[in-house]
This record gives structure tokens, sequence and C-alpha cells, in this order.
């Protein structure tokens, strides 16, 4: 899985990097610092100017693979319908299944 930043619910930064997500520490000039989600691990990711993020310490958990492609979907989706030149009608949960 490639790196992708997505949106959280309180609309920050996410960066979602080998099935673990991680939200954003702080930005020191053009570094953006990573760190778990998960408040308890260490694990931390790095993204250098424009170069993809990588980890820099592991994790103490496994990374939840299915979490991480929902957010990516959701993303793409509102993306999709923020570009459509179309309204687009609230998608319920029926026409998704």
């Amino acid at each position: 899985m490639m790196a992708t930043i997505v949106e959280s619910k309180r609309k920050k930064p996410t960066l979602l990097l080998d099935n673990f997500r991680y939200t954003q520490d702080k930005i020191l000039n053009t570094t953006i610092y990573w760190k778990c989600e998960n408040r308890s691990c260490p694990g931390r990711a790095i993204q250098y100017d424009s170069n993809p993020s990588r980890m820099t310490k592991l994790h103490n958990h496994e990374g939840d693979e299915v979490r991480c492609k929902v957010e990516e979907l959701k993303m793409n989706l509102k993306r999709h319908i923020e570009d459509s030149p179309q309204p687009v009608k609230k998608i319920s949960r029926e026409h998704i299944i």
C-alpha cells in the first residue's frame, strides 16, 4: 500500500501507510512528523519535502488493512462527488451493498 493522506472526522490530515493510521505530530520547515493514532504505540513516520512518507519506528500492534482501505474508498468517493458537475443525492448503505 502506498502512502495516502485522508481527512479525519475532525478535518485533520491522517496518513495511511502500510495499513497503519498516523496523525500529524508536527511540521518543521518542509518535514512532516507523523505519530501512530494509537496513543500507546511508539510507531512513527516521517516525510521529507515531497518525498514519500516512510516508517521510522515500529508499531506494537497489527495494522488494520480493512480500515485503511475503507478510508481510501471514502476519500475517493468524496473527491469524485466534489468534482462531479451534477448534484449528487445522499447515498444510503443499501446502494453500496
